[in-house]
């Protein structure tokens, strides 16, 4: 590999991490032929996939803007799909997940505390070491991250890495789009032994009031 000064180097190493992003395959279709707005074979379109001439519709890896997810391209189907037949739907990007599949798991969706002005926001953490669940199936190593507004008590981000991170943070971008404060989740009850608790004990943690752990001082 090569070094910031740009020299060959080689070394071992215990694992190897090859990740690859995508390109928007469109040169086939004559975008700029068809007068369709693009930019480097991405094609532009508004919350409701469509492209500047109205009876052109876009989804997936080949647009502008969004993440590359499968999950985000299934549900940009269906908003084109509603739309198409007449109906008035718009994609919210800022409750679509982004999960990375490895061991531990990791995952997050809504707002970083880097994207925030300090002082607005206030956070909650919880580890996943505290998590009974957690010890049980030896997922111990990880956290979980909530994100709130300081004014409002709204829920704007949630960040976690662990075992089953990539499925527990579905309950998160329900909580951001449905506009949940923390409260909320504090009072909503959580199976036991699940590693959701830890989810619950993050919300009670932006309150300074985590049960399953000594306080921070």
């Amino acid at each position: 590999m090569s070094n910031p000064a740009g020299e060959h180097v080689a070394f071992e190493a215990e694992k190897v991490l090859v990740a690859v992003g995508r390109k928007a395959n469109t040169a086939a279709l004559n975008l700029n032929l068809g007068g369709v707005a693009n930019e480097a074979g991405k094609i532009i379109v508004n919350d409701h996939m469509q492209t500047n001439i109205k009876s052109i519709y876009a989804i997936g890896d080949c647009v502008k803007g969004h993440a590359q997810l499968a999950h985000a391209a299934s549900r940009m189907g269906e908003i084109a799909a509603e739309n198409i037949m007449g109906l008035n739907t718009i994609y919210d990007e800022s409750t679509n997940p982004t999960c990375v599949y490895m061991e531990p798991e990791a995952a997050a969706v809504g707002l970083r505390e880097g994207q925030l002005k300090a002082g607005s926001y206030k956070v909650g953490t919880f580890p996943m070491i505290a998590n009974g669940k957690a010890l049980i199936v030896n997922g111990g190593e990880g956290f979980i991250k909530i994100i709130a507004d300081t004014k409002t008590e709204k829920i704007i981000g949630i960040h976690m890495i662990g075992p089953r991170a990539t499925d527990l943070i579905a309950e998160g971008a329900v909580a951001i789009r449905m506009g949940m404060k923390v409260d909320e989740l504090t009072e909503t009850i959580h199976s036991h032994p699940t590693i959701s608790e830890a989810v619950r004990e993050a919300a009670l943690s932006v309150q300074g009031r985590t049960l399953n752990m000594p306080p921070i001082k």
